[in-house]
């Protein structure tokens, strides 16, 4: 028998039999159940390092992959996901109401408002840091995502914030 053979074989012998080898299969699993998934939790407590360093370079591979499903996913079944975050959202009132409360007293703690410069129409207040703030015009203060409680690009936004404070200081002088 040579290697064509054998394959051809295999393969037909595997259609025959997969449904006596699935239900096998599946027998051997529900009748030891118990002791695979201690030697599941063994072997990732094992190998817990590898396995970790192994998904975080899976996800770092297929990021933009899933990204751009996740996105097409969204697009096909927004109305689905948004009735049942509706549907969540008023099953669980109470849940929805603590999340917003927490938010809202940590920023209320967390943040004061002593104001560097005047307000006045089309500015919008930006927190230099917990406690100051300047009032900058709206598309300045909109033209670079930033998050006072992250860090992230408060260094560029801050420098736009004291740029527009000087000049507005200057021309109020001249």
């Amino acid at each position: 028998m040579n290697k064509q053979e054998k394959r051809r074989y295999d393969r037909e012998y595997y259609q025959k039999n997969k449904l006596k080898k699935l239900a096998k299969c599946k027998q051997y699993q529900q009748k030891h159940k118990e002791e695979r998934v201690a030697y599941k939790k063994q072997y990732y407590q094992k190998y817990k390092e590898e396995i970790l360093a192994h998904n975080r370079q899976k996800y770092q591979e297929h990021k933009k992959e899933r990204s751009i499903y996740a996105k097409q996913y969204y697009k096909e079944h927004r109305k689905e996901i948004l009735t049942r975050q509706k549907q969540w959202q008023k099953a669980n009132l109470d849940k929805v109401r603590e999340h917003y409360r927490k938010k809202a007293h940590k920023r209320e703690r967390n943040l004061g408002f002593v104001p560097l410069n005047e307000w006045f129409e089309g500015l919008e207040a930006h927190h230099i840091d917990r406690e100051r703030v300047i009032y900058m015009p709206k598309e300045y203060h909109q033209s670079v995502w930033h998050c006072l409680e992250t860090g992230k690009n408060m260094p560029l936004i801050n420098s736009i914030a004291w740029d527009y404070l000087i000049e507005s200081k200057i021309a109020e002088e001249n």
